[in-house]
């Protein structure tokens, strides 16, 4: 039985993230189990994990339509849009999750 071309790049791409995903969800599960002792750290540190997935997920996303259209021979010139969208889409949602891990190292500290 052979994968159609979308799966294969959707199962590539998502292969090929796995270590951030490991890395994001042992980071959200720290991030819920200590939200009693640092909630304000935990929320921005959830935040950020959470951003970070989605980033990954529409990266995955993104590779499988891109397949897709090659495998039916669609035109690119009404696609270029959408991926464009996409790019900057993925990259904001980086930028929240990096923003996010940010505030939460530092939220809560006390100035000497």
């Amino acid at each position: 039985m052979e994968l159609s071309p979308v799966i294969q790049v959707a199962l590539v791409q998502a292969a090929t993230q796995a270590p951030f995903l490991i890395v994001i969800a042992v980071g959200l599960w720290l991030a819920i189990a200590r939200r009693k002792r640092h909630p304000g750290a935990s929320l921005w540190a959830a935040i950020g994990f959470l951003a970070l997935g989605l980033q990954i997920a529409f990266r995955v996303a993104a590779s499988a339509y891109v397949a897709s259209v090659q495998a039916a021979g669609i035109d690119w010139e009404p696609t270029t849009a959408l991926l464009v969208y996409s790019n900057l889409a993925t990259y904001l949602l980086f930028l929240i999750g990096v923003v996010a891990l940010t505030f939460a190292v530092f939220v809560g500290r006390k100035t000497s």
